[in-house]
């Protein structure tokens, strides 16, 4: 478990494309990805490195390709572009500047190593803040069984700082199973998946 923390100092920050089409805000869509990331990979090489061209090399297998040659890949695999953008980040992959996680999937992390998951298969680097206060990991507070301190209009969780309230909705309600949240779609404003839980 120490492992697991000291691991998790400095990463870097994950993706948000988990479907082919039910993850790009209007007016975005998945055929503006391409010219995009080859206008950008133009321009700073760098940059589209960091933010993909690293993460598209780890779902292939390969090392240091660039868009085009990951193009061409796909068309060897016979795989669309699309299908690849939807392959699971792994929580193994480490990037040359250390894991990829974001605030959740530290936290996520801290459970699986604790072994709250018990041998389910799945990435908590696929898993979204969101996710992780619906999953039903938590007890369930009666608000009248909280320390005074923590109630606050009948919420079932101890909110402990912070000027505003924090509104977890269907705080507690999902049960996980095996590859959890790895094709999940959501579409502003409301955010609801797609498809529903399962996903």
């Amino acid at each position: 478990r120490q492992m697991c923390i000291r691991d998790s100092i400095n990463a870097e920050y994950g993706g948000w494309i988990d479907t082919i089409s039910s993850n790009y805000p209007f007016p975005l869509d998945k055929e503006f990805l391409i010219p995009l990331f080859l206008f950008v990979e133009s321009k700073a090489f760098d940059i589209a490195n960091e933010l993909w061209l690293l993460a598209l090399n780890l779902r292939l297998g390969t090392t240091g390709l660039g868009l085009h040659e990951i193009l061409d890949e796909c068309d060897k695999r016979q795989i669309t572009f699309f299908e690849l953008m939807t392959w699971p980040e792994q929580d193994k992959w480490v990037y040359p500047d250390g894991p990829s996680m974001v605030c959740d999937v530290f936290v996520l992390g801290m459970y699986k190593a604790a072994g709250l998951f018990d041998n389910l298969n799945i990435q908590v680097t696929e898993f979204t803040p969101r996710d992780s206060y619906q999953i039903n990991f938590y007890e369930n507070n009666n608000p009248s069984s909280l320390p005074d301190s923590c109630k606050y209009d009948n919420l079932p969780y101890c909110q402990l700082m912070g000027e505003y309230l924090l509104e977890l909705f269907d705080f507690n309600t999902l049960t996980v199973s095996d590859y959890a949240f790895e094709a999940c779609g959501a579409l502003p404003h409301d955010y609801k998946r797609l498809p529903a839980w399962p996903c």
